[in-house]
């Protein structure tokens, strides 16, 4: 209950706020479709990915999952589980090689989850890609709220992995 009348009691939920902040910076539309529309018309972004890996269009993974076959709901299941950790797992900068690993799957297979989730995002590349481009020509990248993170020193460091380190973290600010 309101503590006084015309109050507005808000929940928030901020489970997949990494997505959401893509969805906000990326501007990509389809990313922006799990979160903006009527309830029927959300997208759940990691059956989005899972149903490129299956072959299959949305809907009709939505029904695999659904489906009252406990074998073909599991597979769907272990296909969005598996897209889900892709999903996080690149938009913190990890490629295939490690995803692979940290799966237990083969690398192929890793970048076919990556290849899937930057065709179902294409703004989501194309963001990723600017911010690299200049946190690279300006060595900072503005952060919302105002902040900066400066990054040229690791950026034009020696050390590559130091400067690839630094470029992930650039779309991460």
């Amino acid at each position: 209950k309101p503590h006084h009348r015309g109050a507005v009691i808000l929940s928030l939920d901020e489970s997949g706020q990494e997505v959401r902040l893509a969805a906000d910076y990326s501007r990509d539309q389809n990313l922006s479709l799990c979160f903006v529309g009527a309830k029927d018309q959300l997208r759940d972004i990691h059956s989005m990915v899972a149903c490129k890996i299956a072959g299959v269009e949305y809907e009709e993974f939505v029904r695999m999952r659904k489906s009252p076959d406990p074998e073909v709901a599991q597979r769907a299941d272990r296909i969005r589980h598996t897209a889900k950790i892709c999903v996080f797992a690149s938009f913190y900068g990890a490629m295939a090689p490690k995803i692979a690993e940290s799966l237990g799957i083969a690398e192929s297979e890793a970048q076919g989850y990556i290849d899937a989730i930057y065709s179902e995002f294409p703004g989501l590349a194309s963001w990723k890609s600017e911010v690299e481009t200049f946190a690279t020509a300006h060595g900072y990248v503005d952060i919302k709220g105002g902040g900066r993170r400066h990054l040229r020193d690791s950026i034009l460091g020696d050390d590559k992995w130091v400067a690839q380190k630094a470029l992930r973290q650039a779309s991460n600010a």
